[in-house]
This record gives C-alpha cells, sequence and structure tokens, in this order.
C-alpha cells in the first residue's frame, strides 16, 4: 500500500477531524485514524463511537489498503513540514513510511479491521439550511445544555425538524432552552446531537457564534448541515 499526498492538504483535513479524538479513549483504536485507500481516492476517519466523521482525498495511488495510524503522532509530525508532496508507504513490519523531501519518518500502525465499523446510512434523512439560521439556532440553545459525563442525554442540542418547522432544545436538568422556526421546514426526524457534531455543524457555518446580519445584498449560502441515521444513538457530520 503506497500513495503520495500533499502535506498541507492532508494536515488540514487531519486537523478537523482530530478534533473528535478523545484523552481517555475507552478503545486504543480510538486514538487513531482509519486510512482507507482505493485507488486515488483515500478515506480518513475518525470515531469516538458515538460520533463518526469522513474526509474524502485525492492522492496519487493505484493500491489498495486499509490502516491505522496514531493521530496525535502523525498530526506532530505533519506540522513539521513546509508545503511538500508526502509518500506513504506501508510495510510489512507493521510500520508506515513517510518520505519527504528532508527524509523518511516511520510510524507504527495497527491493522484497520480493528477499527469499529462505520454504520453505512441508507436513505438517511437529509435537510439543507440556510447558514445563518443554524448559528443562531445554535448560539440561543448549547449555552442550556450539560456537561456532566454521568448523564450524556443532556449534552449537546435536541434537534427536531418538521414540515411545519424547526426546534431546537438544549437542557441540563436546571435550565432548558428551547428554539422554534416556522419559516423554515425540513424533512422529518428527531435526533440529539453530540457536543462534537453541534460545533461541526456550527462551523460549517459562514457566520460566527452570534452571527450579525450580513451585509445588504450579499448572498446567504446554504449549507448542508447532517445526514442522520434516525435509528441509531450516532450522528455522522458531513
Amino acid at each position: 500500500m503506497k500513495f503520495i499526498v500533499s502535506s498541507s492538504y492532508l494536515l488540514k483535513q487531519l486537523q478537523v477531524l482530530g478534533g473528535i479524538i478523545n484523552n481517555n479513549n475507552t478503545l486504543p483504536i480510538l486514538d487513531n485514524f482509519l486510512f482507507d485507500l482505493d485507488g486515488n481516492a483515500l478515506t480518513v476517519s475518525a470515531s469516538d463511537l458515538e460520533t463518526t466523521i469522513a474526509s474524502n482525498l485525492e492522492v496519487e495511488s493505484s493500491e489498495k489498503g486499509i490502516v491505522c495510524i496514531p493521530a496525535r503522532l502523525l498530526l506532530d509530525t505533519l506540522k513539521t513540514f513546509p508545503e511538500q508532496p508526502l509518500t506513504f508507504t506501508i510495510e510489512d513490519n507493521n510500520t508506515v513510511e513517510i518520505s519527504s523531501n528532508h527524509g523518511k519518518y516511520a510510524l507504527a500502525y495497527a491493522p484497520g479491521d480493528e477499527f469499529p465499523s462505520t454504520i453505512e446510512l441508507k436513505d438517511p434523512s437529509s435537510t439543507v439550511l440556510q447558514g445563518d439560521i443554524l448559528a443562531t439556532a445554535i448560539s440561543k440553545t448549547i449555552f442550556a445544555s450539560g456537561n456532566d459525563d454521568l448523564r450524556p442525554v443532556m449534552s449537546g442540542v435536541f434537534f427536531q425538524f418538521s414540515t411545519e418547522g424547526l426546534t431546537f432544545v438544549a437542557t441540563d436538568a436546571h435550565k432548558l432552552v428551547k428554539y422554534t422556526r416556522t419559516d423554515v421546514a425540513g424533512s422529518p426526524f428527531a435526533v440529539r446531537c453530540s457536543p462534537f457534531a453541534v460545533r461541526r455543524a456550527r462551523s460549517c457555518s459562514p457566520f460566527p457564534l452570534f452571527p450579525r446580519s450580513p451585509a445588504p445584498h450579499s448572498p446567504v449560502p446554504s449549507v448542508p448541515i447532517l445526514r442522520i441515521l434516525n435509528q441509531s444513538r450516532r450522528s455522522q457530520v458531513w
């Protein structure tokens, strides 16, 4: 298994995925990025068992393979490189060799089949929102969400979309906030989004957490927010 990719391009994608990795994972394999190579298409995934994020990259390769590479060590290594092509070669001795213009680096890897399987979404519910609507809804609710590890159901924000409007709810059992929009509709579904999923969805918006009104006549982009498998507690952010 061998592929060539831009150092800055790979680092930018991995920094987004790295935000989901916890420092105290119950499964050591979750401290890794999953690299799934299929020709010139590379899919890199990260998971905390509740939320899974995948990024698709274009690379130079004609091979196939799947491995797990330590996330923190790989990120720290990539930060030392200026913009240049990097060659990743998976060796038989459980090491991945990274070749750059300045030398070669070797990192240990784990078999890819040890990584938790990603849920395949079949006919998922999809909703498209304008960025300012999402930013406003999150800013008006997320402050009320809880952060108690013993009560994870109260973390994040509850989303309920219907043909009649959108509802966002957050609570920590002491305070409860409900934000409703009747001027926007979506495909009917309801789900609690984890804190990371909410932060990631908020980052998709071109507006800050407390958005200001856009300039007159400036277009407000539509941003795809979440694709959700309703019968699972997990959510995937795209």
